[in-house]
């Protein structure tokens, strides 16, 4: 799986994550997104790997979530699946 991706795939959906402008649990939401950026290379891997782009978020979303550095900031995982899925958002 990790061989096959995009060499900026992690920037990139860093940056549409940051955005706060797509779900990144909606395969399409994002590939729009990297479209509308300039990361068509790695929209058209999320296109043709879906389900190992589904995996590849939640293997490094559940590091992240336990690194104190967190690529993505100081929200949870918790609280940003919340705040995509239209939920109550808890602070911690």
């Amino acid at each position: 799986m990790y061989e096959s991706c995009p060499m900026l795939l992690m920037v990139a959906l860093y940056e549409a994550r940051e955005s706060c402008e797509c779900s990144m649990i909606d395969c399409q939401s994002v590939t729009r997104k990297l479209v509308s950026m300039g990361y068509v290379d790695e929209a058209n891997w999320i296109i043709t790997s879906c389900d190992d782009y589904v995996q590849l978020l939640a293997i490094n979303l559940s590091k992240w979530e336990d690194d104190d550095s967190r690529v993505f900031g100081s929200v949870s995982l918790a609280q940003q699946l919340a705040t995509e899925c239209g939920l109550e958002v808890i602070v911690e």
